[in-house]
């Protein structure tokens, strides 16, 4: 079908500078033109050439007289020219920041890929009301847990003395079988698979969490649930897996703050970040604040009690211990449908008691309700 517009984005992982991010780009867009120039191209022959073409990248072009954007809209001149186009546009970083100062729920829909530098500095920019102070005691939060949770227990893997070895000593990224359907997992376990589906558990988690969850789009990606299980034995490493996923995201978030000090006053954390490369995983891009829960030790807190075992209350609880502040079931609330988080469950096979399991799997159904991305 001729005609229309055509969008292509055009991401750079890692920016080094107007002189640079120029030339990439400048590049992209030979590249990209050069297939719709081309008739016998594969996407020529299925939509045809379009009006249009508007190219939206994270690059920095320079401004002025022969500058970065004025470079780049002489070279979309002469590339529509070429091709029998009509017109041709280009949003780069600045002029998407300008677009996104106008546009609040945007700004809100996509908080934790687009806030920009340190977020505790500009949360303001994103959220309102009460949803920023909250914000603020969480992402404290998150620098204070990489040192609290940084040890890994070694008791169901044979070792009754329980060493005390850090996440970023040890932990690595454990394979797992991702099957896309039900059929392919049944030839996976039959031995008639004929493609391996193992990936790595952390890195196929923050995968899944670098895409929008909302329900609206959930409706139409059927491919990508927003909840994960991941099973295994005991001792094979699950909870130091569920501590390793948390640890990434909180050292996201922290290595985000701009100020030196602020990094210099987080133990372990240049450590962390080291093991986490050493490693291969990768960094994620959306930035969901982070939440381990370990389920055996919420059914001990609650156990006996008729009220009062909300999982979500008990979670504003264990925030508020180390905390000046104390936050609230209604706060966390208010943070969730502001943020975009993660939610880790992990120790629901310690959970023994069939009165415990069962008052376990009610407030976990109630938590899965609320929020995605969840893993257990």
């Amino acid at each position: 079908m001729d005609g229309g517009t055509v969008i292509q984005a055009k991401f750079l992982q890692e920016p080094h500078g107007t002189v640079k991010d120029t030339a990439w780009f400048k590049n992209e867009i030979t590249k990209e033109m050069a297939i719709w120039k081309n008739p016998e191209s594969a996407r020529r022959r299925a939509i045809g050439l379009p009006d249009n073409i508007l190219f939206i990248t994270n690059a920095t072009l320079g401004p002025g007289k022969g500058g970065g954007i004025d470079t780049v809209r002489t070279q979309l001149r002469k590339e529509i020219s070429d091709a029998g186009m009509t017109g041709a546009e280009c949003w780069h970083f600045d002029k998407l920041c300008r677009l996104l100062d106008g546009q609040k729920d945007v700004r809100r829909a996509f908080a934790g890929f687009i806030t920009p530098g340190d977020i505790l500095e500009n949360l303001r920019i994103i959220l309102e009301g009460n949803s920023v102070d909250v914000g603020t005691e969480l992402i404290k939060h998150a620098e204070n847990s990489i040192l609290s949770d940084q040890f890994i227990q070694l008791s169901e893997s044979g070792d009754p003395q329980q060493t005390r070895l850090r996440i970023n000593q040890v932990a690595i990224d454990l394979p797992v079988v991702v099957p896309a359907s039900r059929s392919q997992l049944q030839a996976h376990d039959s031995g008639t698979s004929e493609n391996p589906m193992y990936s790595g558990a952390a890195a196929t988690i923050i995968d899944r969490g670098n895409r929008v969850l909302r329900p609206s789009i959930l409706e139409k990606d059927l491919h990508h649930p927003p909840h994960m299980v991941i099973v295994g034995g005991p001792g094979q490493g699950k909870t130091t897996l569920s501590q390793l996923i948390v640890t990434a995201y909180r050292s996201a978030f922290v290595d985000d703050r701009s100020e030196l000090s602020n990094k210099a006053r987080v133990p372990g954390l240049a450590e962390t970040n080291n093991h986490l490369q050493s490693i291969g995983l990768p960094t994620p891009s959306n930035r969901r604040w982070p939440l381990r829960i370990d389920l055996a030790k919420f059914a001990r807190d609650v156990a006996g009690k008729d009220s009062d075992v909300n999982l979500l209350r008990w979670v504003a609880n264990e925030v508020s211990k180390n905390s000046y502040k104390t936050t609230t079931a209604a706060d966390l609330f208010e943070w969730l449908n502001g943020w975009p988080w993660l939610i880790v469950l992990d120790g629901f096979d310690e959970v023994a008691s069939h009165i415990a399991r069962e008052t376990v799997t009610n407030s976990v159904r109630v938590l899965l309700k609320v929020k995605p991305l969840v893993v257990v």
